[in-house]
């Protein structure tokens, strides 16, 4: 972080020597534990996480400041700043942390529209991921609070095919569809045999 904005990092025990202001309103005096977090480039979040814009220290859509190791949102709210909360924050898979600090770190992702595209508050789509803190963290975050919609699942029963239960669901619209059955391998003896067959689930395929 100080080789990215050394002008908004100042060590808590220097606070009393130098004072570092960032636009002429903001002042940040960043402790020992956020700093350690906030320098940590090699496994920081570039995601869900602070980021530098303009000079400013964002989360999601809204500006915050750090206060040694707290971290203040612009509406007053203020967030304590234990280790694992940083590390919830700042971290691509973090480790150390209590409920207390989850609970922390869901309210700011809420509150800042991080897990938004663009962090936009009105984009209506989240943001997705393959990483570890999204598929273990995010996701459940966002589908216990309705954001995200729980996957439906098939449970295919014999004599029932899969074009069937998606005829059952004409006029619901494009959904994902994850099904528990077997995966079925079909080889063609020859390429005319191939050639009916995708003609067949392109006559099906017109027909829905």
């Amino acid at each position: 972080m100080r080789h990215l904005e050394k002008r908004l990092v100042i060590d808590a025990n220097e606070a009393s020597k130098k004072k570092v202001r960032q636009n002429e309103d903001t002042l940040h005096i960043i402790g020992k534990i956020a700093s350690k977090f906030l320098d940590n480039t090699k496994e920081r979040d570039t995601t869900f996480s602070i980021r530098v814009q303009n000079g400013n220290l964002y989360c999601g859509d809204t500006r915050i400041i750090v206060e040694n190791e707290n971290i203040r949102l612009f509406d007053g709210t203020t967030y304590e700043g234990m280790p694992g909360f940083w590390e919830l924050l700042t971290l691509k898979d973090p480790k150390t942390y209590t409920q207390e600090d989850l609970k922390a770190y869901e309210d700011i992702v809420l509150k800042t529209h991080v897990y938004r595209q663009n962090n936009d508050k009105n984009n209506p789509h989240p943001k997705s991921s393959n990483g570890i803190k999204y598929l273990t963290l995010i996701q459940p975050m966002l589908r216990e609070n309705g954001i995200l919609k729980e996957p439906r699942f098939i449970n295919n029963e014999p004599g029932t095919s899969l074009a069937q239960e998606i005829d059952e669901a004409e006029g619901s619209g494009l959904k994902k569809l994850l099904t528990n059955a077997p995966i079925e391998y079909v080889y063609w003896n020859s390429l005319d045999e191939l050639l009916e067959r995708l003609y067949i689930d392109t006559t099906w395929r017109d027909r829905s």
